[in-house]
C-alpha cells in the first residue's frame, strides 16, 4: 500500500508539472510524460513559470512558517486576487476557464444501451472497481496509520458502491478517493466527516452561484496546490 501511494503521488506530481511551465506533454505513462515535459522546457512560458514558482514557495512556506494558516485557501484567494490585479489572462497565463454551473439531472441508463455494449461496460466496470478499491484501501489505511485509528475496508467498499450508484444516476464520473484531495483536507486540519459535508455544500454553492469566480484561478496555482498536497 505504501508503494502504491508513493507511486500515485509521483504520477500526480508529474501530471501537474506542465501547469507550472505552461507547456504540453504527451505519453501513456508517467515516465513518458516526464521525458516529454523535459523536452518542452525550452518552450516554457515565462509568466506562467513565475506564477507557478511563487505559488509553490508560498504554499510550502506557509506550511513551515505558519502551519495553522490554511495555506491552500490562502493560495486560492491570493491567486484569484493576483489574476484580477495583474491580468494573467492577458499575459498568456492559462486559467481554469469556464466552470459549468447548474445541478446535474437524474436519469436511469438505457437497458438497451447497456446490453448493446455489455462487453465494453463489463471490462470498464471491473477495471474501475479494481483501481477504485486499491486507491480507497490505500488512502484509508495510510491516513488511519498516520492518525492511529481503525478502518473497516468492507464499510469503505459499501460507501464507495453507494457513491458510484448515485454518480451514475446523476451523470457523474466514477467515484473513488483522491490522494491529492484527501491530503489537502488532512493538511487543512480536517478531523471528521463534517469536512466532507462542508466540501459537498461548497461544491453545490459553486455549481449554483460561485462557478464564474473560480474560472479566473490560474492553472499554475492549482498545480502548486496539488503538488504540495501529495
Amino acid at each position: 500500500m505504501t508503494g502504491f501511494l508513493f507511486g500515485a503521488a509521483i504520477d500526480v506530481v508529474i501530471g501537474e508539472l506542465p501547469k507550472l511551465t505552461g507547456t504540453d506533454t504527451s505519453g501513456s505513462n508517467s515516465f513518458q510524460e516526464l521525458r516529454s515535459w523535459f523536452g518542452t522546457l525550452g518552450e516554457t512560458h515565462g509568466a506562467t513559470l513565475v506564477v507557478g514558482v511563487v505559488s509553490l514557495v508560498g504554499v510550502f512556506g506557509i506550511r513551515v512558517v505558519a502551519p495553522r494558516i490554511p495555506g491552500a485557501l490562502a493560495l486560492v484567494v491570493g491567486g484569484l486576487i493576483a489574476s484580477w490585479l495583474f491580468g494573467f489572462a492577458d499575459r498568456g497565463v492559462a486559467l481554469v476557464g469556464d466552470v459549468p454551473s447548474g445541478l446535474p439531472s437524474f436519469g436511469i441508463p438505457s437497458p438497451s444501451l447497456l446490453l448493446d455494449n455489455a462487453g465494453t461496460a463489463g471490462i470498464a466496470a471491473v477495471a474501475l472497481m479494481l483501481i477504485g478499491f486499491s486507491q480507497t484501501a490505500g488512502d484509508a489505511r495510510a491516513f488511519a496509520a498516520k492518525h492511529r485509528y481503525q478502518i473497516d475496508v468492507d464499510q469503505e467498499s459499501v460507501a464507495q458502491s453507494a457513491a458510484n450508484i448515485g454518480s451514475g444516476l446523476f451523470h457523474g464520473m466514477p467515484v473513488s478517493t483522491s490522494l491529492s484531495a484527501s491530503s489537502l483536507n488532512d493538511h487543512s486540519g480536517a478531523k471528521t466527516g463534517l469536512a466532507s459535508i462542508t466540501s459537498g455544500v461548497t461544491v453545490l454553492l459553486t455549481l449554483l452561484f460561485l462557478a464564474p469566480l473560480f474560472s479566473q484561478l490560474p492553472k499554475p496555482v492549482l498545480g502548486a496546490l496539488i503538488i504540495e498536497a501529495v
